[in-house]
């Protein structure tokens, strides 16, 4: 008999699509994430409750998915506002909080962010330093990082941002895509985050968000599934929650509030965290760039 559970929250688009009818099968299982594959080759995600909202995702009221006997393969449909994961679950999706990835606005005045990326670059370069904690910067947008290959592109990637060439960083950005190893590997989270603060409404760098779209569009065949489906989300301005939360903080808030921020994302996966925090800074390195050209040229 199927375990009957609540969703708690999920993606706005996500939901929309389960309420209205989906069959899939399911990809991958893990403690704390199912991985649903659909017809047309995208996936989402069922997460356990200890995990934030996330593009493509829905959150159900379960600590683990251990021992819920959920197998790759199974059938998965949606019907009647009850998910069916094989005979294992039952979600119940009416009554989930909806959820947006919405991105918080490029700061009019960037000394508050400027006076965070220093904090930030401090509190790493006080961490017991590991392959992710090489590829966040000191002075410049990636300083060191896991692979030589993945300093040499990161660091080519910064330069062609802050120079406009938006050729250049397509090239540079293709070539790190898949670049590492693991389900996520570490130039896709480094681009992850990188795509996130070319996103930001109002931002100088506004004109190169289309890269994202282009650097994905090439993708397929170079990258892992999951990691792929994080890319094209993040392409298209769509982040977890709790990259939202330190994008905002690194703009606005009090020190203390973004230093716990970073933690938060620092603690994704084993080395994500720090290339997503990688990403993100070079971001916003490309971002602070083009502003003070803008307001030296006027």
């Amino acid at each position: 008999m199927a375990l009957a559970v609540r969703a708690l929250s999920g993606d706005v688009a996500c939901l929309a699509t389960l309420r209205s009818g989906l069959r899939g099968r399911v990809h991958s299982v893990f403690a704390r994430v199912v991985n649903v594959i659909v017809p047309d080759g995208t996936l989402f995600t069922l997460a356990s409750r200890e995990l934030d909202d996330a593009p493509d995702t829905l959150v159900v009221d379960l600590r683990t998915f251990d021992g819920r006997a959920v197998a790759v393969g199974e059938t998965v449909a949606a019907r009647d506002g009850v998910l069916a994961v094989g005979r294992s679950l039952a979600i119940r999706v009416d009554g989930a909080r909806p959820w947006a990835p919405l991105l918080p606005w490029y700061p009019a005045q960037d000394a508050p962010l400027r006076r965070n990326l220093d904090a930030l670059r401090a509190h790493v370069a006080g961490l017991d330093r590991s392959p992710a904690d090489d590829a966040l910067p000191q002075s410049s947008a990636v300083a060191s990082a896991a692979t030589a290959r993945l300093a040499q592109h990161a660091t080519a990637l910064g330069r062609a941002l802050e120079l406009a060439d938006f050729g250049t960083a397509q090239v540079q950005g293709e070539a790190l895509v898949g670049l590492g190893q693991g389900l996520t590997p570490s130039g896709d989270d480094v681009l992850l985050g990188l795509f996130a603060v070319l996103h930001l409404p109002g931002g100088p760098c506004e004109p190169l968000r289309d890269l994202g779209r282009r650097i994905v569009a090439r993708a397929a065949r170079r990258t892992h599934a999951i990691s792929l489906c994080a890319l094209r989300a993040a392409a298209e301005g769509r982040v977890r929650a709790r990259i939202i939360a330190l994008l905002s903080a690194l703009i606005a808030g009090e020190r203390e509030a973004m230093l716990a921020a970073l933690r938060a994302v620092l603690a994704i996966g084993s080395t994500s965290g720090g290339d997503i925090v990688a990403g993100i800074v070079l971001g916003f390195e490309a971002q602070l760039h083009h502003a003070w050209v803008l307001r030296s040229a006027a």
